[in-house]
């Protein structure tokens, strides 16, 4: 039987990294069972098996994850957003398959209706309606993904990060909505809504000389108190009017923003030495201010996606807290955007110097020490 294949290759197809070519099955072991055992499965959830067009495993947080497309547009939807993750031969530990038709979904209100979702659990499966059309279907081992009409790229982007959250969740690494920059002593992990600026500090570090991780999406581990990061390999999106000058932009993203190459991101593990809440200030100096430990843990919870289920949230608090122990900071870009990255840069370079002192909104001095 001859199957299409990812196969990483040199030079690799344009936006992807790799090329589709058909590959003869092997056997019922390794990574081709896995591939054989899912398809069997969605059987049962989707009421027929859709074909395979192409399959990889690559690694997210060190847990092997299948991705598999049933056509060229899926394909093309999942290169579009993790086409930087170099292939791997180890055996998956967890699927993804991104299908034509739509996992059925309960026949009853949604648990969460929010920013376009509806959630529904049951059990420890998770279901989620997208407003792109995108539906999905997750238990501990296997994400379903299909639905979105002809717009498969939205689609699977807005429904990959719930989706690769709660079957991580189950191996206890931990997805956030969030960027990593990197010093000599360590990783800040960078918070924010969408539009608050992670993307900008992220480029504000990488002009100034440290390693960035992601400006959007990490995986963290956990052994005892230590905590690592690693990022989630996908193209930094800028906005363009900060006209980035050591990291030129290939193209424009459709949001008034401009997409630089995954390759400019570092892709080791780092311990977490601190947190970084980002903001827009009213002054073209900004601000940097110390966040306290209770707040430094609101933010840490509301980055992870699976925080409405019980179970992952227990899974994810111990290292949520340990984050809320390490020195946390409010960082404010500034106002005027021809100096922003200048500002964020200085305040970067405070914030991980431990006698830093620079004036707050208010005027007064932020330290590392907590806010009483």
């Amino acid at each position: 039987m001859l199957e299409r294949q990812w196969v990483a290759t040199e030079g690799g197809s344009e936006g992807c990294g790799v090329e589709v070519q058909p590959r003869r099955a092997q056997g019922a072991d390794g990574i081709q069972g896995l591939v054989a055992r899912q398809r069997l499965a969605s059987v049962s959830v989707m009421g027929g098996a859709d074909a395979v067009f192409s399959s990889r495993v690559v690694d997210i947080g060190d847990v092997g994850v299948l991705l598999e497309a049933a056509d060229e547009a899926r394909h093309e939807a999942i290169c579009a957003l993790l086409g930087a993750l170099p292939t791997i031969s180890r055996p998956a530990g967890v699927a993804i398959r991104y299908l034509i038709h739509a996992p059925a979904l309960p026949r009853r209100e949604p648990d969460h209706d929010l920013d376009g979702y509806r959630i529904w659990y049951q059990n420890d499966t998770l279901y989620l309606a997208h407003q792109t059309g995108g539906q999905a279907r997750v238990d501990e081992s296997t994400g379903w993904i299909g639905g979105g009409g002809d717009g498969a790229v939205a689609a699977f982007r807005a429904t990959f990060h719930l989706v690769v959250t709660h079957l991580l969740a189950t191996k206890d690494r931990f997805v956030l909505h969030a960027g990593a920059v990197a010093g000599a002593d360590g990783a800040y992990l960078v918070f924010g809504e969408s539009g608050a600026g992670k993307s900008t500090l992220s480029l504000a570090a990488l002009e100034s000389g440290w390693r960035v991780l992601s400006d959007d999406m990490v995986v963290l581990r956990q052994t005892g108190a230590t905590v690592q990061v690693a990022g989630i390999p996908r193209p930094v999106a800028v906005p363009h009017d900060l006209r980035p000058t050591s990291f030129p932009p290939t193209w424009p993203d459709g949001r008034g923003r401009v997409e630089l190459s995954p390759s400019c991101l570092s892709r080791d593990w780092a311990p977490v030495t601190g947190t970084i809440a980002v903001g827009h200030g009213s002054s073209p100096e900004g601000a940097l201010r110390a966040l306290a430990g209770h707040r430094a843990l609101q933010v840490a919870l509301r980055s992870f996606a699976s925080t409405m289920h019980p179970p992952l949230l227990r899974r994810f608090f111990p290292a949520a807290a340990a984050l809320a122990r390490r020195p946390a900071w409010e960082l404010l870009h500034g106002s005027d955007t021809s100096g922003r990255l200048d500002v964020a840069s200085r305040l970067l370079t405070a914030a991980e110097t431990p006698t830093a002192t620079l004036p707050n909104r208010a005027g007064t001095a932020a330290s590392r020490r907590r806010p009483v």
